[in-house]
Parts: structure tokens; sequence; C-alpha cells
């Protein structure tokens, strides 16, 4: 399997960067005149290629933090910490009030206007706590949309929450996963998006119960970073493969700036600029040894 990012879909230029609250640079057709849908339609009719739609989480208590101290004091000091008593803790960030409001944003503009009457085939999710409500609210206004213009909407989605799907893991707390069943209680007992539509989020098989994978002792490299997101896109390919004769294309996974960065260098797509909270980096992938 080589799976590669296709040029000349999205706009990447570091001029398209956007201010925090609509970090949406990176869902701009390349070609004048091309729509979102236009693509969808594009990917469909191309034999072993799909268009993945990586979304950021919004704001957490550790991203505010950040702008606090600024990056190069929290890199040194605050990082290492779980809080510092000013605001919530950031062991495994919640979403700050501002990181609902940049995720509602993101739902009612990326995928309720651009993606209009368009849905993703498959759902995946990091399983650390401000990914799982970035699900819940952007898709929750996806629907709204969606049910507001007239048009159908699914009666369920089902989220794959995928353990390697996490944000550079090692030394900085926020990065640490807290126990499977407290984050279930929390972020996972939602019944209903909107009425008549239901949401399911189910854990991978072989889930564990603690994080096996933190360590306050060594931070993951780019290197080994990478070569967690290759295992996790190629599962990912081939789990699609394997449902419905190739038949789902289009895939959206909602994850972390650090696994977005390392899944385009896997892909040797061509690096971006700073991507904010809450922004979305499309990309069509081709397994060019199929």
């Amino acid at each position: 399997m080589k799976l590669v990012a296709q040029p000349d879909y999205f706009q990447i230029e570091p001029t398209l960067n956007a201010e925090i609250d609509s970090n949406y640079a990176y869902v701009k057709p390349f070609a004048d005149g091309k729509s979102v849908k236009d693509i969808v339609e594009e990917v469909k009719q191309t034999p072993n290629t799909r268009l993945f739609i990586l979304a950021r989480h919004g704001q957490g208590y550790h991203n505010l933090a950040v702008e606090r101290y600024t990056e190069p004091v929290w890199d040194r000091d605050w990082a290492f910490k779980n809080g510092d008593g000013v605001a919530e803790d950031w062991a495994d960030a919640n979403l700050t009030a501002k990181g609902i409001d940049q995720v509602k944003r993101t739902g009612r503009v990326v995928f309720g206007n651009l993606l209009s009457g368009t849905w993703p085939d498959s759902f995946y999710s990091s399983p650390l706590r401000r990914c799982l409500q970035t699900f819940k609210n952007e898709w929750e206004q996806k629907i709204t949309v969606e049910a507001n213009s007239g048009h159908k909407f699914p009666k369920k989605i089902d989220v794959l929450i995928k353990e390697k799907l996490r944000e550079t893991i090692g030394c900085h707390t926020c990065d640490w996963r807290q126990n499977k069943k407290k984050t279930a209680e929390e972020c996972c007992q939602i019944k209903e998006l909107y009425p008549g539509c239901s949401i399911n989020f189910e854990y991978e098989e072989g889930f564990k119960e603690k994080d096996p994978l933190y360590s306050s002792e060594h931070r993951e490299s780019d290197d080994e970073i990478d070569a967690r997101m290759k295992e996790v896109l190629e599962d990912i390919w081939t789990t699609e493969n394997n449902k419905n004769d190739q038949n789902d294309k289009i895939i959206s996974v909602t994850c972390h700036e650090g696994v977005i960065r390392s899944c385009l260098r896997v892909l040797n797509h061509t690096p971006i600029p700073k991507l904010e909270t809450s922004g979305v980096v499309m990309v069509v992938i081709k397994d060019e040894d199929a």
C-alpha cells in the first residue's frame, strides 16, 4: 500500500491562513469555479481514491494556557503540569466555551454549507475528550443546517474511536488520556444529535481502559508519530476497502494539529502553515500501489 496525497484539489498557500475563529483556508478548491461537492463527485468516480476530512478540535484549556503564557514558556514549564489554578485543568483537556463556539461555526460553515447535501461515509475520532466534544458539536450543527435546508440526514452516525489518532504522545499532560470508562460516561452517552438522528460512539476492538501509550519521560519525535500515523492511515484504508466493495469514499477524522501535520508528511503533502483550533484540512488520497 502506498497512500499519497493528490495535488491541485485544495489550495494550501500560506496567505490563505485565516484568523482563529474562521480557519477554513484548506477546504477551498484549487480550481476556480469548482466546489467541494464537485471534488466529492470526482473522487467517487476515481478508483482507489478517497477524500479525507481532517478536522482539528476546538480550543481546549491547554490551548488557552498556551495563549496565557506564550508557547516558549508553555513548552518549558506549564506543559508538564496538570493546570495552573486559573482555569480548568488541562490533563486530557476539555473544550473551553470559546472552543465549543469555534467548532459549532465549523459545523455550520464547512460541514453545513460547503458540504451541503453531502455526508461522509465513515467517521473516526481521537479518544481524547476535546475531540469527542468537537465531533458532537460540529456534526450537530451540520444536521441542523441540512434539516433547515430541507435536506435528508442520516438516522444514525457511527463514530469509531481509535487510540492511535491521538496528539503527539508523551510528557505534556494535555496529551495523556484519562480512563476509558470516565471519558465514555462524560462524552459518549449522547443519544440524539438532533431529532431523528442518533449517534453511536464505539471504541475500536482491544481499546484499553487505562492509557497504554503515555510516558512522562519521553515525547514522540516526528519520525515516531509519522510511523504511528502511517499505520493508522493504512488501517483505516484497509477497513474501508473491506466494506461495501470500496464504495465508502468520504472519510471524516476528528483529531489534532500534530496528527494532521504528521498525516500530511506521511502522504507527501505540501506542509501547511499553522492550523488554528477548529481548522479543517481536506486532502484527496490515492493508493498508488492498488
